[in-house]
């Protein structure tokens, strides 16, 4: 059989895989996926292989048991892909190869009762250029990469004004900054995150539990953990992924009192001196918020360099009926009109998540 299922309980097959097409990016890897285990969704990689090459595409299988206070019919399925970026991987070109490479998926996914499936692609791997036939690709907004160039003066001419001046303003406020072990320190990174989730009003998507960071410890390479302290307070904190040359800025948090400091800044700089110091090519440093032009995040990171990505999300629907039949359902208990989300079906009916 030219395509098989590697689930996530058999990581040496998974790994072997990536190794297979070179892949050494964390985001892909069997320890990052093990991460966001949970007690619904299925953890797979599908796997086509073939004369003309190989094709990888790791992703979570979640039952569709409800719409809000209504049982669905039973076999229902939707996929998404993990939080972060992956997509399918693939090693050739040849013409016909992502065709038949996909109509192995195509009747998993039907035999599966899949009725969506979204995907985030990986900006860096351009995954998007191996999406399925059926799938719709989408351009969602710009991602911020910084080239690690040799030394430290050279890394200061990257930065534009606005962030030179604040790392200044950061070392004068008596600032410190230092790499650290994140399976020892992650207890302190998790109270400033938490602590900035929570002032930010963010859902509980974005709160992880003990065992997430224990899993993300299990990464190889290990994640590290930027720390920026004042007088020996722990005031801003930020997780970085490490893979091939490429440095990835995970998550991360800062104190509100002590944000006028420029700490994330600081942070931020003292990350891409630890990468330059190991040979690493690029930090990563991803998107926005939002994929709105003047969001505020993206406008931070566009401090460090302006060399941008492309991030594309892919949609489809598999069956359009059953996804009508969900929309409506969540339209009628809730009152309102379906909004844009591909698997709004999912959000509770009493408002939006």
């Amino acid at each position: 059989m030219p395509w098989d299922i590697v689930p996530l309980t058999d990581q040496d097959r998974w790994q072997a895989q990536l190794a297979a097409l070179g892949c050494d990016d964390p985001y892909f890897s069997a320890a990052y996926h093990a991460a966001y285990l949970d007690d619904e969704a299925q953890t797979l990689m599908y796997v086509h292989e073939d004369g003309d090459g190989r094709l990888l595409y790791p992703f979570r299988l979640r039952p569709i048991a409800r719409v809000g206070a209504e049982a669905t019919a039973p076999g229902l399925h939707d996929i998404e892909t993990v939080y972060g970026y992956t997509g399918p991987l693939a090693e050739t070109a040849t013409p016909g190869f992502h065709d038949r490479a996909w109509a192995g998926f195509a009747g998993w996914a039907h035999d599966h009762g899949v009725i969506t499936e979204f995907c985030r692609f990986h900006p860096l791997l351009q995954t998007q250029r191996h999406a399925s036939p059926g799938m719709r690709v989408i351009e969602d907004r710009p991602t911020v990469t910084v080239a690690l160039p040799g030394g430290e003066d050279e890394l200061w001419s990257v930065y534009d004004g606005a962030q030179r001046n604040l790392l200044r303003k950061a070392l004068r406020a008596g600032l410190e900054a230092e790499i650290v072990s994140f399976a020892e320190c992650w207890p302190a990174f998790r109270a400033i995150y938490d602590a900035t989730m929570q002032g930010l009003g963010a859902g509980a998507f974005y709160h992880f539990p003990d065992d997430y960071y224990r899993r993300l410890a299990l990464l190889r390479p290990a994640p590290v953990i930027s720390i920026v302290r004042k007088a020996g307070i722990a005031c801003a904190a930020a997780i970085f992924l490490v893979g091939g040359d490429t440095l990835h800025y995970h998550l991360s948090g800062s104190l509100q009192e002590f944000r006028q400091h420029a700490p994330n800044n600081l942070l931020l700089h003292q990350a891409a001196l630890w990468g330059m110091a190991r040979g690493l090519k690029v930090m990563f440093l991803g998107g926005g918020r939002t994929n709105l032009p003047d969001d505020r995040l993206l406008h931070f990171k566009r401090q460090f360099s302006r060399t941008t990505l492309p991030f594309h999300i892919g949609r489809r629907i598999w069956d359009e009926a059953t996804y009508a039949a969900l929309s409506q359902s969540w339209s009628r208990q809730s009152g309102r009109r379906a909004p844009p989300q591909l698997q709004h079906y999912r959000l509770p009916v009493g408002g939006e998540r």
